[in-house]
């Protein structure tokens, strides 16, 4: 019998053991949902946070760069904290951190400070997701743990596209401050909700003793990777001395981790678990649909900003056509895990994703909001309809032992697959840009009559204007050139649509090698031990 077989799903008469738990998991839920959520807040304003600090695009994008990175330190450390301190104490320091730094955030007045208070405000929201993961397996650990799986999945999922379309609208009403401050109010009330529902325990320090120096490692290891693929096309990849710094330092802390991994008698992840086609597949899709988020938040962004200006809140009107069809497509996710072999709710959602995307990739400088509803609300549904299983199945195969190594995985999956996935996705639409723009060019040109007949009448048209034929030439160039510059984005927005359709259509046959995943058992609650 598989491991998904084998987690027992109850029915609604729960006992009543079982439903004083809910508040418990709820409000660690709640965690990671808040935490997730926030992360997309700047990067989704971060043209408001350069123009208020003064800085340029490329020293702003480190607000989202170094948050993401610092989460990495935050999920290696979580599991051992939670056993140490007990997961009410870490939950409260985590949560009071958490609104204190969001409000200083708000207050932040130069670039230097205000990354120095996002690479805490990431590491304190890294210990969120692990301590779901806690919190799920320690109070339903039982019949319960599908459907707790299910609601993991939503939150990891749901949380991050609406970071977008929340933050949109607080933008609009408060600032960019305001969205930090609305997250340190949302601290307390984490805070308040930790001191209600989670169960106090006893500290027990014994369970600090661990391989802190691995722990490190892998934590410099995998957010120096994150860092190099996010700013590597800012900054001329290795041209830049910061990437190579990063890069070196990088693949010193891996080889640094490979040696500790084997000579270390505490292990703080078990590779060998990787092995394992239920949980290594489940994670490398995992990692894959994530990296796919960058449709939503790289590219469907860009080229609404190129066709029609779109600010965060046109976008946020925009995608709440993602987002809501994907809240609307968890009871359908959980009806067919529950009804049918896991891998068909998979399939379903990845090629829901593969024929939204695929939709996406005939954009024209014509295109708005309107002609993208189809391909957002099918890549929303097909998210839900993939992860849900997904995470069903890998989770479900671990045994206890193994609790940290999938809480660890899963969390840097989720954020390191979205942000490395965003900007590989953005070198290849720059390289692709490249491309075009050099085609495109060489057919614009003086020789060419017909350029040079629409260069002359537009010339003509500006000069009527300003009386200054030699300032009307200048504009017209200027016109055709910044005409050449957007199809040249165009073509490499769609070129990078075709490249993730792709990429989600070879992931189907990832499916095959989890192996057959039937649905849970039903028990009655009257067999429940």
């Amino acid at each position: 019998m598989s491991a998904f077989t084998a987690i027992n799903l109850a029915p609604a008469s729960a006992p009543v053991a079982a439903k004083s738990t809910t508040p418990l998991v709820f409000t660690a839920l709640a965690g990671s949902f808040i935490a997730n959520l926030g992360a997309q807040f700047a990067g989704t304003n971060l043209a408001d946070i350069q123009g208020s600090l003064g800085v340029s695009a490329d020293e702003v994008s480190w607000v989202t760069t170094i948050y993401s990175a610092a989460n990495f330190f935050g999920f290696v450390a979580s599991p051992v904290l939670a056993r140490a301190l007990g997961l009410r104490r870490l939950f409260l320091a985590s949560a009071v951190a958490f609104a204190v730094i969001a409000w200083l955030c708000s207050s932040a007045t130069s670039l230097p400070f205000l990354l120095f208070l996002r690479a805490l405000h990431g590491f304190v929201g890294g210990t969120f997701g692990p301590m779901a993961f806690v919190a799920l397996f320690r109070a339903w650990n039982g019949p319960r743990l599908p459907f707790g799986l299910a609601l993991l999945a939503f939150v990891l999922l749901v949380s991050v596209n609406a970071g977008p379309v929340v933050s949109g609208y607080l933008e609009a009403a408060v600032g960019w401050r305001g969205l930090f401050l609305t997250q340190g109010l949302v601290g307390v009330t984490l805070v308040f909700a930790g001191l209600r529902w989670l169960p106090a325990s006893p500290a027990n320090l014994s369970e600090l003793k661990s391989d802190w120096v691995a722990a490190l490692l892998l934590a410099v290891a995998t957010s120096s990777l994150l860092m190099v693929i996010s700013q590597g096309t800012r900054r001329f990849w290795f041209e830049s001395p910061l990437i190579a710094t990063l890069a070196t330092v990088g693949i010193g802390a891996w080889i640094g981790f490979t040696v500790m991994y084997f000579v270390s008698p505490i292990r703080i992840v078990n590779l060998r678990k990787f092995l394992d086609p239920r949980f290594g597949a489940p994670i490398t899709m995992n990692f894959i649909i994530r990296a796919t988020f960058s449709i939503t938040v790289y590219a469907l962004p860009l080229l609404l900003g190129f066709t029609q200006g779109y600010r965060p809140l046109e976008m946020a009107n925009a995608l709440q056509w993602n987002l809501v069809p994907q809240i609307a497509a968890f009871p359908l996710a959980w009806w067919l895990v529950s009804r049918h072999d896991g891998r068909v709710s998979m399939l379903i959602g990845l090629l829901a994703c593969f024929f939204g995307v695929a939709l996406a990739s005939d954009a024209s400088n014509l295109t708005a909001a309107a002609q993208l509803h189809a391909s957002l609300a099918l890549i929303g549904a097909g998210q839900m309809l993939f992860l849900v299983p997904g995470v069903m199945i890998g989770a479900g195969s671990i045994k206890p032992e193994d609790g940290p190594t999938a809480a660890i995985a899963f969390n840097m999956s989720t954020v390191g697959g979205t942000a490395i996935g965003t900007g590989l996705l953005s070198h290849f639409t720059t390289e692709r840009e490249k491309f075009h723009s050099s085609v495109l060019v060489e057919h614009v040109s003086w020789l060419n009559p017909f350029q040079s007949d629409r260069l002359t009448a537009l010339a003509d048209k500006l000069a009527t204007r300003t009386g200054d034929e030699t300032l009307a030439t200048a504009r017209a160039v200027a016109q055709i050139g910044a005409g050449v510059r957007r199809e040249a984005w165009l073509l490499a927005i769609n070129d990078a649509f075709v490249l993730v359709a792709v990429v989600l259509l070879l992931t189907t046959f990832v499916v095959v090698f989890i192996g057959p995943a039937p649905p849970p058992v039903r028990i009655r609650s009257g067999d429940l031990q």
